[in-house]
């Protein structure tokens, strides 16, 4: 995940004709960025679990770190 951040990160800074060059500050916010992300996205599939009617694996994915 952290790579493809970076390559974002990159492209939106290239096309604001701009140059990234990451710090160890914006590797750490990507990395934030990175694990809210997959937060989000884990909780997503969980309620889909939920709403499909798999309580278990909504949980077996929520504990999932």
């Amino acid at each position: 995940m952290r790579s493809n951040l970076v390559k974002i990160a990159k492209q939106a800074a290239k096309e604001e004709g701009l140059v990234y060059a990451p710090d160890i500050a914006a590797l750490a916010c990507l990395q934030r960025i990175s694990k809210i992300l997959i937060q989000n996205e884990r909780e997503s599939c969980a309620q889909l679990c939920e709403d499909f009617d798999a309580p278990h694996l909504a949980k077996a994915i929520r504990e999932k770190e």
